[in-house]
């Protein structure tokens, strides 16, 4: 710098201030937390702007693909890098070398990276899916025994069914214990031959629930033999144990609602299939007997044909048999002549003086034989 001048450069003073940044260690690698906004990713390098509540700065990531976690607009993040002074146009920005998610955006990153990585895995697929029971006796319901969850359950399971058997596993549902807890009530309540267990617990933040996005309580529930309903939280939150559960019910109420059968209906629809029943069996009965009667019907034709067939081979042969009655004979004129009670046939049975009886059709006649004359 010429020591005649009074003033210095525009390139002068952006190299000292770039120069006052690079070599203060204090800014090199430090941890910075904002919320991203406004981001662009050109030609493989993110461009976005990294804000708290009162300020912002320009933040840049070089070749974000090779990066684990690409944040997204909105998200709250946790990065560590050091400040870059571009003397060119005098503009701050902050250059990460490492990003990851921040408070609940972290957790809920790993909420998805667990997710993805199950699903994979095959754990929640339909096919593993048991089918909830239809008329269940005995149902297990693990949750806190402390709130309102398990009264709503047995309140809304009572107005349908007073039947129905239930019984309360008591469980930690959050807290640095509740991971434990959850998986030794699973595993207990399996052994109990329940016809369906329920999972509850009421509403909380996301990171009351993190407890049921636990890897090993999804690997539990994936491998347990009873029929598991999941009712985490409101209608809104979803859990992993929603997603390998035999079925979700958006509220513990819901969960009651789903697994409990109404008594009334059963027995309506009981009563609507004895109906069904008895008229099925009505229907087939009819059915035989037109059946019936229209057999018998033509069994009757084929047995009056048969008679009939009968009568007139019948009347034939009495035809045959009047032909060759020997009353008809004698009534066209004919006699039967009998000689000492045996009837005689030919001429030469007859000699003179013999007494003959000679039968006609309305007489008899005795006679004696005066002359026998034989034909030439």
């Amino acid at each position: 710098m010429n020591e005649n001048r009074q003033y210095i450069t525009i390139t002068e003073l952006n190299h000292r201030l770039s120069s006052l940044i690079s070599q203060d260690n204090i800014l090199q690698d430090i941890p910075i937390v904002g919320e991203i906004s406004a981001v662009k990713i050109v030609r493989g390098h993110m461009y976005c702007t990294i804000k708290d509540e009162n300020s912002a700065i320009p933040f840049i990531v070089f070749n974000i693909n090779s990066f684990q976690y690409i944040p997204n607009e909105g998200d709250k993040i946790l990065s560590i890098g050091s400040p870059n002074f571009y003397e060119k146009t005098g503009k701050v920005s902050f250059i990460a070398q490492y990003i990851e998610p921040f408070g609940i955006g972290k957790l809920y990153a790993e909420f998805e990276q667990l997710k993805k990585k199950l699903s994979a895995e095959g754990l929640f697929n339909e096919i593993h899916k048991k089918q909830l029971p239809k008329y269940p006796t005995k149902i297990g319901v693990l949750t806190s025994k402390q709130g309102a969850v398990i009264k709503d359950i047995v309140s809304t399971i009572r107005r349908k069914n007073h039947l129905i058997n239930i019984e309360l596993i008591d469980i930690a549902v959050q807290g640095e214990n509740a991971v434990k807890d959850i998986i030794n009530g699973l595993k207990l309540a399996d052994e109990q031959n329940y016809d369906v267990i329920i999972l509850a617990r009421g509403g909380g933040s996301f990171e009351d629930l993190m407890p049921f996005n636990d890897e090993q309580i999804a690997r539990t529930i994936f491998e347990m033999k009873t029929c598991l309903v999941s009712a985490i939280g409101h209608e809104t939150d979803f859990t992993i144990t929603d997603f390998v559960a035999d079925k979700r019910a958006s509220t513990p109420t819901a969960a009651a609602e789903i697994v409990a059968y109404s008594v009334s209906e059963l027995t309506n629809d009981i009563n609507d299939f004895m109906f069904n029943i008895e008229h099925k069996i009505n229907l087939k009965i009819l059915k035989a007997q037109q059946k019936i009667f229209s057999k018998g019907k033509d069994i009757q034709y084929l047995a009056d044909r048969k008679i009939n067939n009968y009568l007139s081979l019948l009347n034939k042969y009495v035809e045959k048999i009047n032909i060759l009655n020997p009353n008809n004979i004698l009534q066209k004129g004919y006699f039967k002549i009998k000689k000492d009670e045996q009837e005689i046939y030919s001429v030469k049975d007859f000699s003179v003086g013999d007494e003959l009886e000679i039968i006609g059709y309305d007489s008899e006649v005795t006679v004696e034989v005066i002359q026998v004359k034989k034909r030439k």
